[in-house]
């Protein structure tokens, strides 16, 4: 899988590599180590983004800066619940086309993030 990983700061580079070692983990089917490199991925994002967080606003009043940390915060939602056990997931075994998927969406993201 190619995807272009923006690298043109220390941020983004980190993400970048996160995302990068996720897909070397990936090829040798090691697919919970790979998710594992998504969330930390997504978590750095979250912590350098500046995106705020709405907390309790109503839908339409959350600025474009909040509706970003939404999809962020959901799509690492996505890649911790079968690792972190939750009741809702603690069946569920995560295929390589999630984490294929959460790679390239990760990927996508950065390209947003501030």
């Amino acid at each position: 899988m190619l995807i272009a990983f923006p690298d043109d700061d220390e941020p983004r580079r980190r993400v970048a590599d996160f995302l990068r070692e996720a897909q070397r983990l990936l090829g040798g089917s090691e697919i919970d180590s790979a998710m594992l490199q998504v969330r930390k991925a997504l978590e750095t994002i979250k912590n350098t983004s500046g995106w705020n967080w709405p907390g309790k606003k109503d839908k339409p009043d959350r600025t474009v800066d909040e509706r970003w940390a939404l999809i962020r915060a959901a799509m690492e939602d996505q890649a911790s619940g079968a690792m972190h056990v939750d009741p809702g997931t603690r069946d569920h075994v995560y295929t390589r086309a999630e984490v294929e998927t959460l790679i390239a969406m990760t990927a996508a993201l950065l390209c947003v993030t501030p």
